[in-house]
């Protein structure tokens, strides 16, 4: 989903910093890591809040698969993933319909197919918006014709959320970690 790099965190420190991590000075950054997690999740909060003040919350599926990734580190640079389901960029953009694009005229996506039956009940009984059982299926059927022609309109959650403040956040903790951890660690003696 998100996928934030930090390069060469050590990069602004002095000499000899620049073997951390490469093998030649064995450092953990167990709480580097740490941080970066609970920004992470954090982050996640943002995008969950964002959902739920969108009202685009259908079955709450989206906001309970939202997962923080491992870690990856590669020499002094970090790999940090927020995992979702695919369908997240459909909620993101919006999609064009087959007939006019008014809905979401700039997403990069279109719908292709119509909606399967069984999805649309499920959204309609969720968001409550029939009361018989016929009606459902009735309204269902509606719903799903007018996405395949007109699309989905889009409910960002994630551009408004990952914005540069909050990346710069990040780095401004990282880089207060790693800072102390190499003030620990290089201390004279």
């Amino acid at each position: 989903m998100a996928f934030i790099e930090f390069q060469d965190v050590s990069g602004s420190f002095k000499a000899g910093i620049e073997d951390i991590g490469t093998g030649n000075v064995d450092l953990a950054f167990e709480g580097v890591e740490k941080e970066i997690v609970e920004w992470c999740n954090e982050q996640i909060k943002l995008f969950r809040d964002k959902i739920d003040a969108n009202k685009s919350r259908a079955t709450g599926n989206l906001q309970q698969s939202l997962v923080v990734a491992p870690i990856k580190r590669f020499g002094k640079d970090y790999a940090v993933e927020i995992e979702a389901p695919a369908y997240w960029k459909l909620l993101e953009y919006g999609q064009k319909g087959t007939q006019e694009s008014s809905k979401a005229p700039n997403s990069p996506f279109t719908v292709k197919e119509y909606p399967r039956l069984e999805d649309m009940v499920k959204w309609v009984q969720f968001k409550a918006l029939t009361s018989g059982k016929k009606d459902v299926y009735s309204f269902a059927s509606r719903v799903r014709r007018s996405i395949y022609k007109r699309g989905t309109y889009a409910h960002p959650f994630v551009q408004p959320t990952l914005t540069e403040n909050r990346l710069n956040d990040l780095t401004q903790r990282v880089a207060e970690m790693t800072a102390q951890a190499f003030t620990a660690v290089l201390l004279p003696k």
